[in-house]
């Protein structure tokens, strides 16, 4: 048979040594308080090399808050790739007052790139690149500047500046 234990007051496991739990079946741990999982040492999930789908929180019908407080949250996705997916905003903010502190970097191969695309959007601004108080450089060290606004207007405006376009190719076309 199997073993039950149930308690109206508190239940303490302690050992010297270390503690296994195995199970042949399903193991369900519920709690109607809060359940902490604490360790001096580092806390494993999934790391016995069994390919399985770790699930937090429930499906699309409940709603589980997952709040991450750490010194460095660091995702390895190996071949496998990140993907945020929600139907609510997706923002990045840093408050490191510092160069790169947002920093979007590939480095995979010759082939690589990176997209912004806004599938929807039909706004002047359905792509907007905004610096409150400084610049933006765009800087290509090879392929040039392609821009492309199909049979749409082209708008350069320096509202208290001038606007200078030079080329350092001798060539009558430049």
């Amino acid at each position: 048979g199997g073993m039950d234990i149930s308690t109206v007051l508190d239940f303490d496991l302690v050992s010297s040594a270390a503690v296994a739990f195995s199970s042949g079946g399903t193991t369900d741990i519920d709690a109607t308080g809060i359940l902490s999982i604490n360790s001096a040492g580092v806390i494993n999930i999934g790391n016995d090399g069994v390919a399985q789908k770790i699930t937090v929180g429930g499906e699309t019908s409940t709603r589980t808050e997952v709040e991450l407080n750490a010194i460095l949250a660091n995702i390895n996705a190996g071949t496998g790739g990140v993907e945020v997916v929600t139907t609510g905003q997706v923002n990045v903010a840093s408050t490191q007052d510092a160069a790169n502190a947002i920093y979007l970097h590939t480095n995979g191969g010759v082939s690589e790139s990176i997209k912004f695309h806004a599938d929807l959007g039909t706004g002047a601004g359905s792509i907007e690149l905004l610096s409150d108080a400084g610049g933006i450089a765009i800087n290509a060290a090879a392929g040039g500047l392609d821009v492309n606004v199909g049979a749409n207007g082209f708008d350069l405006d320096a509202t208290a500046g001038q606007v200078n376009i030079a080329s350092t190719k001798d060539d009558a076309a430049a």
